[in-house]
């Protein structure tokens, strides 16, 4: 990118921070205008419109920290174009962190002086946007296909005016949203690999389990009353709670048998607030939010049941203290990422799968292998996959994908411990690694296609040329390797980086959005799923 283009493309961004800073709802009260926020986005998910994550995750942030608001009463039409325009920022955003970063991977047209078009140029993105959409779609099926207590919960509150009724049938029907409530975290915190005893600070990942499971119990009991008010076509009913802080730390104190302290940690563990938003989080990831004003917290249903409050965990940790979480936390995940894709490979029928395979010798010292897994194959010998696994804490957000290709980043690392691995492995000590590692009874003289994979735990290669290894995230290669069902020829197709890519391409198609900043209309592309894609 030349001086020349790099000074436009920053003018552009500084305008259209200035348009995106500058809007009205900035003079209204800031707790007001997230009522409005996020009951217009409430609204669109009630009705499978899921609208507006992006621009939620810009707008609530900078809402809690504007210390100016002070109207009364903002309009709706004020608080949507906001929310509009911050959608369309999240968007923007991304395409400035690439074109920084990875300049071939994003082109713009400046086609006049108020017109901007931007198109993307790198394969690997929307393969990425598309895979991560694909897959919580396809998890979320497999998660509740047989589970049969929703019909059930719909029934029990088809007669009760509310959830606040002394109804039987409301007590019966919070026991079995909390039923739900429990398998969408038992799938959220296995992704996570936190075992439950593990002890960050002052309460155990098995408490903040059990606090979560209240928190979304409550928000999955507030949407089935919505839902029932949303088919009957009433209205009138707020699609988010207002909860006292005390009565709700004293609630869930009593549910989950547990100290009120306790409870009260973790609310204000996954609560967005100054700490965390200096630190760029947002609502996807911290659902609560706390209105000192009134001492009560919002609960908005779909955000707090969308969010993965563990991998949040995670990430709150790595931000109070880094140091302490690369010891204490970051070696246990990084061994159970590897039981968790070494059982995928034996699940898959692969003969032997080993791990943690060091390769130092007197002379020599090289990283480990975190798997090494043999496929035998009849008239052929051995298919081996010698696999670098990396596990981070995931984010939503494209600066990822830029700093994980980084000088530093990890998928940087990987590929380079892959090609020092490589060139290691040469025929001789290739085969003295068999021997020394291949059971006498399946060791064998004969033909061995050596393959390295690089498994992350959600990222498929992004801005990757990918020559050394594939590249792909651990959901990803489960739904390959159960498709492929025995058939290796199968496997290493869907392994092809190209291939890969062709098959993607078919389930999505770029759509094109475009929106006004200012005097600036800009032009712009966006990943639409236009059907699952079930490997």
């Amino acid at each position: 990118m030349n001086a020349e283009f790099k000074s436009q493309i920053r003018k552009f961004e500084d305008y259209v921070d200035q348009i995106l800073f500058s809007q009205e709802i900035f003079q209204y009260d800031p707790f007001e205008c997230i009522e409005l926020v996020g009951g217009i986005v409430e609204d669109t998910w009630l009705r499978h419109v899921p609208e507006w994550f992006g621009g939620l995750n810009i707008l609530i942030p900078l809402l809690l920290v504007n210390k100016s608001g002070s109207l009364k009463d903002p309009p709706i039409e004020v608080v949507s174009k906001a929310l509009d325009l911050a959608q369309d920022y999240y968007h923007l955003r991304d395409y400035f962190y690439y074109t920084y970063n990875i300049p071939e991977a994003i082109e713009w047209n400046f086609d006049s002086e108020n017109y901007v078009r931007i198109e993307i140029e790198d394969k690997s993105l929307p393969c990425q946007l598309f895979l991560e959409l694909n897959n919580d779609i396809l998890e979320s099926i497999e998660l509740f296909r047989d589970f049969g207590l929703r019909k059930e919960i719909e029934a029990l509150v088809e007669d009760v005016q509310n959830e606040f009724s002394p109804s039987t049938k409301v007590f019966k029907a919070y026991e079995k949203c909390i039923k739900e409530a429990e398998v969408k975290l038992t799938n959220y915190s296995f992704h996570s690999f936190l075992p439950d005893d593990l002890v960050f600070d002052s309460y155990s990942v098995g408490q903040f389990r059990e606090v979560y499971t209240h928190v979304v119990a409550r928000s999955l009991l507030r949407r089935y009353f919505l839902r029932k008010h949303v088919k009957r076509g009433l209205s009138g009913f707020p699609n988010y709670l207002r909860i006292n802080r005390k009565e709700f730390v004293e609630s869930i104190s009593e549910a989950a048998h547990l100290d009120q302290n306790i409870v009260g940690r973790v609310l204000n563990d996954i609560t967005l607030d100054d700490f965390k938003i200096a630190k760029k989080q947002s609502i996807s990831s911290f659902p609560l939010i706390y209105n000192p004003q009134g001492d009560f917290y919002y609960l908005f249903p779909n955000i707090v049941c969308f969010s993965n409050c563990f991998n949040s965990l995670r990430k709150l940790w790595a931000l109070k203290s880094p140091a302490k979480y690369g010891e204490r936390v970051a070696p246990i995940v990084a061994a159970k990422f590897v039981q968790h894709v070494s059982k995928m490979f034996e699940d898959a029928g692969f003969n032997y799968v080993i791990s943690d395979v060091s390769l130092k010798t007197n002379s020599v010292k090289l990283s480990d292998i975190d798997i090494l897994a043999f496929w035998k194959e009849k008239n052929f010998g051995y298919v081996v996959f010698a696999c670098e696994l990396k596990n981070p804490i995931w984010e939503s957000f494209g600066k990822d994908y830029v700093s994980s290709v980084g000088p530093k980043g990890y998928l940087t690392k990987s590929l380079d411990q892959v090609r020092k691995i490589h060139s290691f492995l040469n025929g001789n000590q290739f085969l003295e690694l068999l021997k020394k590692w291949l059971p006498r009874e399946l060791f064998e003289y004969g033909l061995y296609a050596l393959n390295f994979l690089v498994i992350t735990s959600h990222n498929v290669g992004v801005f990757v040329a990918q020559n050394e290894a594939k590249i792909i995230d651990h959901q990803t290669l489960r739904y390959i390797l159960r498709s492929s069902n025995g058939d290796i020829l199968h496997l290493l197709e869907l392994l092809n980086k190209e291939k890969f890519y062709e098959i993607c391409s078919r389930y999505y198609k770029i759509l094109r959005r475009e929106t006004q900043f200012g005097r600036l209309k800009i032009n712009m592309p966006l990943v639409g799923l236009t059907k699952v894609l079930k490997l």
